[in-house]
């Protein structure tokens, strides 16, 4: 299977997104790719779809306002 070439580093793209790579989760984080992934674990924000690994973003914004005593 071939890798999709869609991602995106557009902050009005990304936030539309229901779930991006751990790329476009770092750039949206601001933070470092080894980071962005402990960060999807933490929040079960994890989805496989056959091969390809998809982070949800609706859990991590929850995650991180329950972390940020929101």
């Amino acid at each position: 299977m071939r890798k999709t070439n869609a991602e995106s580093f557009d902050v009005a793209v990304l936030e539309k997104r229901i779930a991006v790579s751990d790329k476009e989760l770092a750039f949206m984080l601001g933070v470092g790719l080894p980071t962005a992934r402990k960060i999807a674990e933490d929040a079960s924000a994890v989805c496989r779809i056959g091969n390809r690994k998809v982070n949800k973003v609706d859990k991590i914004r929850r995650y991180m306002d329950a972390i940020a005593g929101e």
